[in-house]
C-alpha cells in the first residue's frame, strides 16, 4: 500500500489504496507525501549540516551531501524504507576502517589492510589474523570512554564477516568500573551467543553489523576499552590458529546514546554527525492545512523504542500548540497540546522497533481519536484546539527525533471517522 503517488514535478498527491470507499465520499487527502519513491517534496524544506551515510537501494552503504535527504532501504530486502531522520551523534573512535593503524593495539594477531570490499562497495575492510597457537583474545582492541561524565550510556558497533576459520568473534567494552559487556556472534549464521547483550543486523555478501550497547560505569578512571577478537566458540574467550584463519572487519563506532545511529566514518579525529531536520511552512503548510478538523497519517519505522521518538508534529515552533504523532517508550500515542496542557494524550497500543506501522491521529473540537494497525480507534471526547503555522517530520519543538524512517505522511482536512481511522491504517 502507498500513502501518496509521486508526480514528475516534485509534489505528490494521491490515494492509500485502501481507502477507495473514502474517496467516494470525498475525503481524499489534502496532501500525500510519500517518501518511498525516494524523492522530496518541493515544500519540504530539509536541512542536515553534515554529510551522512545510509543504505542505498542496492543495500551498500552510500554517504549523503550536506543538506541531502536520505532515502533507507533494508540491506538484505532492498525494500523502500523511507526518509531517514536521525539525532546528532558523534563517532569517538577515530580509524574506524584502519585496524591496522597504532591506535588499535593488536594482540596476538596481525591485519592485512583492504582485504575485501566493505559494506559501501569499496576494497577496504581489513582482514583479522590470529597468531598460530591458542591464544586469548586474538584480535585487535583499544582504549576509549563515551564520556568522562558517570554513567552516560554508550553503544559499540562494527561489520564483521567470515573469512576462513573463524566461524565466532567476540565484541566486548570495559566500562570505567571494570564491568564487562560482551557480544558472540556466529559469522556462519549471525545469530547471537547465548550470553550475549547485544544484536546482529544482516547485510549483503554476509556481512553483518555487530551492535553492544553498555554503560561507561561509575569509576575512578575515564578509560574503557573495546576488544574485537576471534575466538572458539560461544562464551569463549580464546583461539586457536594456525596463521591462515582470518576475519574481516570495517566501520568500527563508540557513541554516547542507548542504541545505534548510521555509521559515521571517521579517519585522524572524532565525527560528528548533526541531526537531519525535515519541516514544511509559511503557504506551504497553511495551504493545506485546516485549524478545525482534520486526520494526520503515516507510515513509519522507528529503530528505537527508547525515550519519546516523533513521527510528526504540527506546532507553532513551541511544545505549548502542538498536534503530534509519535512513539512514547513502546507506547504509540497521539497527542494534542493547547495552551501548553495536553488536550488529548491517546495510547494507540504497543510498538516495537524496527518494524513498519501505519498509525492515524484525528482532531475537531471535543473529539480526538487514534488507530494504529488496523486497530479500533482509541477516542478522546474533551478538549480544545491548539493554533499551530508549521509540520515537523521526524521531530518536534521539544526536540524529540524519530531516529527511524518516514514512509509516508498523509493528512486530510477533515475528522474523518473511527472506522475510517481503522482503514487507513490496515
Amino acid at each position: 500500500m502507498s500513502f501518496g503517488i509521486p508526480v514528475r514535478n516534485g509534489l505528490a498527491i494521491g490515494l492509500l489504496s485502501s481507502t477507495s470507499l473514502l474517496s467516494k465520499r470525498g475525503q481524499t487527502p489534502a496532501i500525500s507525501l510519500n517518501f518511498l519513491s525516494g524523492s522530496l517534496d518541493s515544500r519540504v524544506t530539509f536541512t542536515r549540516a553534515t554529510t551522512a551515510t545510509f543504505v542505498g537501494s542496492n543495500g551498500f552503504i552510500q554517504t549523503a551531501a550536506i543538506n541531502g535527504p536520505r532515502f533507507d532501504y533494508n540491506p538484505v530486502t532492498l525494500a523502500a524504507k523511507g526518509l531517514l531522520i536521525e539525532e546528532q551523534r558523534v563517532n569517538l573512535l577515530t580509524r574506524s576502517e584502519e585496524f591496522d593503524n597504532a591506535s588499535w593495539v593488536k594482540n596476538s594477531a596481525t591485519v592485512t589492510v583492504n582485504a575485501t570490499t566493505a559494506p559501501n562497495n569499496t576494497v577496504s575492510a581489513d582482514a583479522i589474523i590470529p597468531n598460530s597457537g591458542t591464544n586469548t583474545l586474538p584480535g585487535f582492541f583499544r582504549n576509549a570512554v563515551v564520556s568522562a561524565s558517570d554513567n552516560e550510556n554508550g553503544v559499540v558497533s562494527i561489520y564483521l564477516k567470515k573469512g576462513v576459520g573463524v566461524s565466532w568473534v567476540f565484541v566486548r567494552y570495559l566500562n570505567k568500573a571494570n564491568n564487562f559487556f560482551n557480544l558472540w556472534v556466529n559469522l556462519d549464521t549471525g545469530s547471537v551467543g547465548a550470553t550475549s547483550t547485544g544484536s546482529v543486523v544482516a547485510l549483503p555478501n554476509d556481512w553483518y553489523r555487530c551492535i553492544l550497547p553498555n554503560n561507561t560505569g561509575v569509576g575512578s578512571t575515564t578509560a574503557g576499552r573495546v576488544t574485537v577478537c576471534a575466538v572458539s566458540g560461544d562464551g569463549q574467550n580464546s583461539f586457536t590458529g594456525d596463521g591462515t584463519q582470518f576475519f574481516y572487519a570495517w566501520g568500527a563506532q563508540l557513541e554516547a546514546g542507548a542504541f545505534a545511529t548510521s555509521y559515521i566514518p571517521t579517519v585522524a579525529s572524532t565525527v560528528t554527525r548533526t541531526a537531519d531536520i525535515a519541516t514544511m511552512t509559511g503557504t506551504n503548510f497553511s495551504d493545506w492545512y485546516n485549524a478545525s478538523a482534520g486526520t494526520f497519517a503515516s507510515q513509519f519505522t522507528t529503530s528505537t523504542i527508547s525515550g519519546t521518538r516523533t513521527i510528526l508534529d504540527a506546532n507553532d515552533n513551541t511544545a505549548n500548540e502542538s498536534i503530534r504523532l509519535r512513539t512514547v517508550s513502546a507506547d504509540p500515542s497521539f497527542t494534542v497540546t493547547d495552551g501548553g496542557v495536553d488536550q488529548a494524550n491517546i495510547d494507540a497500543g504497543t510498538v516495537v522497533a524496527n518494524t513498519t506501522y501505519k498509525m492515524a491521529g484525528a482532531y475537531t473540537l471535543n473529539d480526538f481519536a487514534t488507530s494504529i494497525g488496523g486497530g479500533a480507534a482509541v477516542i478522546d471526547t474533551s478538549g480544545t484546539i491548539p493554533t499551530v503555522n508549521q509540520l515537523q517530520i521526524g521531530t518536534s519543538a521539544a526536540g524529540n527525533i524519530l531516529n527511524g524512517c518516514i514512509g509516508s505522511i498523509s493528512y486530510y482536512n477533515t475528522r474523518l471517522s473511527n472506522s475510517s481511522l481503522q482503514a487507513i491504517t490496515a
